[in-house]
């Protein structure tokens, strides 16, 4: 499956077709690889795609939106 690179324009376009107000709601629609792929080097042990994702990019991503104010 190709990865989707969003440009400037098309956030520009969502951002103005957007309401103003209310709540707005995001779906990610995501496939797990069977192994996790890291960089050599990145210090990473193996595990799975939906492990990757599950326990180690969704908690730093949260812990990181905690400090930028989520």
């Amino acid at each position: 499956m190709p990865n989707l690179d969003v440009t400037p324009e098309a956030l520009a376009a969502a951002r103005a077709a957007a309401p103003s107000e209310g709540p707005i709601t995001m779906v990610n629609l995501v496939r797990f690889r069977e192994q996790a792929e890291y960089e050599p080097g990145s210090g990473h042990s193996a595990c799975s795609g939906r492990e990757a994702y599950l326990e180690r990019y969704r908690t730093a991503f949260g812990d990181r939106g905690v400090r930028i104010g989520r």
